[in-house]
């Protein structure tokens, strides 16, 4: 895995974790649905309880599953951050962070340092440079 690849990792993670988390309230809403229809066929002893226990039981591992995905953005966020925070050069750390890990756009980065757009690209590809590095020594793989 390249520098590139490896901090995109970290790139949009926040709305990664969102889009998942919407998924999960979806299955907590169809869970309360369907709940109170197996403790009414329960009570009539329709034999439609086991299809929709069956139902819920599937959208429970289904959330877990996507719990467990939210789980492993976090420790990707956190280890890329780790490798950023482990560059010598301050600039080049800035520049990372706002790109990667804040998502500013390269006009934002260059706006916000108040350097050119070309020096800020020649700053990045420098920073890719310094995290190749240090994934060569750590012998980070691919996720």
């Amino acid at each position: 895995m390249d520098a590139y690849e490896y901090l995109n990792q970290a790139y949009k993670t926040k709305q990664k974790i969102e889009i998942i988390e919407e998924k999960i309230q979806e299955c907590k809403t169809l869970i309360e649905r369907i709940s109170p229809d197996i403790q009414m066929a329960k009570s009539k002893n329709v034999s439609q309880t086991n299809y929709k226990e069956d139902i819920i039981i599937k959208l429970i591992d289904y959330e877990d599953e996507l719990k467990e995905k939210i789980s492993l953005l976090i420790d990707n966020y956190k280890n890329v951050n780790e490798i950023i925070e482990q560059i010598k050069n301050e600039d080049h750390k800035i520049i990372l962070r706002l790109h990667y890990i804040n998502y500013k756009s390269w006009a934002e980065v260059s706006e916000y340092m108040d350097r050119t757009y070309q020096s800020i690209h020649g700053n990045h590809k420098k920073a890719l440079i310094e995290i190749e590095n240090i994934l060569k020594k750590k012998k980070v793989v691919k996720i």
